[in-house]
């Protein structure tokens, strides 16, 4: 059983097999009171609300005061943009012009971010480049903004992709339409999913899964196994903070009818969920850094964290010099190494009724299977 949120993941972080992760890499919820959105941004970002004309909106620096940085501006319904185009290309490139010497312009054009299709421009001035998006939206147009530094262009052009990609007006997050009528499932009632995963979420790369391990004995007869990798679902904090009885919750394919949330009166990052169909007891844990869904929330069940699955993966042999098996039971660690625990698969002492993924973790690093943690009941 998962028992606890990150059990497993904290323990292939103390045999050492996850890099540090960079500074910008980790990401946290945030809530723009005056404009009345929520977003991702960097862990340890500091953040403003500016009212200067041409960039008014919540500041976001990534560092301290400075560059980078990226704004986020919701305007209001009447003042939604006739003309985007024009505006990026007429109307803001004069008011650059006229604030700025020698400024440059890329006219407007489709950029895709965060996976949505925006109008953008790229003006250039005093050794900063800034990017101007425009995204268009029912319930106000939204100004994106990201000012930095050629050597700062990567960091900052993640920055806004994860910005916009999970950007959610405040009436949206609480179940209603424009209009002001509950928004969501038939009978004004909400339906909260997981979030679907960004593109490349499964990360083969340097990600951490849950795993089914399979096809044990094809170690000898093909010089591989086979793993099916899960992952966490992941809700988002505003819908999750905004449930009320009545709602639904999607988890795990099922669906369940809130009877009452609440939160837990010990605990800042945990709500309590009572569904109308089932007695298990379902918690709500915000997730912490440095995880990258930091910020929202992971939903628990009778202790066990919720998944999906995401991939099928072979693991072909040899196992990297590496790679490390750590053996889990009580507050017992066995820690062994590649030929020990092909031994035990050998020997049937681990099975694939033993290897299933409330119970075993893979870690990738630069592509290889380098720990796979199984933890006994």
């Amino acid at each position: 059983m998962r028992k606890t949120i990150g059990l497993l993941l904290a323990l292939i972080l103390l045999l050492g097999c996850i890099p540090v992760l960079a500074e910008d890499a980790a990401w946290v919820g945030s809530h723009c009171e005056e404009d009345g959105f929520s977003t991702r941004i960097p862990a340890g970002a500091t953040v403003t609300y500016e009212t200067t004309m041409g960039f008014y909106g919540m500041r976001i620096y990534f560092d301290s005061p400075g560059l980078p940085c990226i704004i986020i501006h919701r305007r209001p319904l009447e003042g939604k943009f006739k003309n985007p185009v024009n505006y990026l290309n007429n109307t803001y490139r004069e008011f650059l012009e006229g604030k700025f010497e020698d400024t440059g312009t890329n006219p407007a054009k489709t950029w895709e971010v965060g996976g949505k299709k925006l109008i953008g421009a790229r003006y250039l001035y005093n050794d900063r480049i800034q990017v101007q998006l425009i995204e268009v939206r029912d319930l106000g147009d939204v100004e994106y903004t990201a000012l930095f530094t050629s050597k700062d262009q990567d960091r900052a052009l993640r920055a806004l992709d994860i910005a916009v990609e999970n950007y959610l007006e405040d009436e949206l997050a609480a179940g209603t339409a424009a209009d002001g009528k509950d928004a969501g499932t038939a009978g004004g009632r909400k339906l909260l999913e997981p979030m679907v995963p960004a593109e490349g979420r499964a990360d083969l790369e340097n990600g951490t899964f849950w795993a089914d391990l399979t096809q044990l004995k094809s170690i000898d007869a093909g010089g591989y196994f086979n793993a099916a990798l899960y992952l966490e679902e992941c809700y988002a904090a505003a819908e999750v903070e905004a449930l009320k009885p009545g709602d639904r919750v999607k988890t795990e394919g099922a669906e369940y009818t809130v009877k009452s949330i609440s939160r837990d009166p010990s605990r800042d990052d945990l709500y309590l969920l009572e569904t109308a169909e089932d007695s298990s007891r379902f918690q709500f844990v915000l997730i912490s850094p440095p995880s990258p869904d930091a910020g929202d929330y992971h939903l628990m069940r009778n202790g066990d964290v919720t998944v999906y699955y995401c991939t099928d993966y072979r693991v072909m042999l040899p196992l990297p010099y590496a790679f490390q098996f750590a053996w889990v039971d009580g507050q017992d660690v066995q820690l062994r190494d590649a030929d020990d625990f092909l031994r035990l698969l050998r020997e049937e002492i681990l099975t694939e009724e033993d290897m299933t993924h409330d119970l075993t973790a893979l870690q990738f690093r630069d592509g290889l299977v380098t720990a796979i943690v199984h933890a006994e009941y």
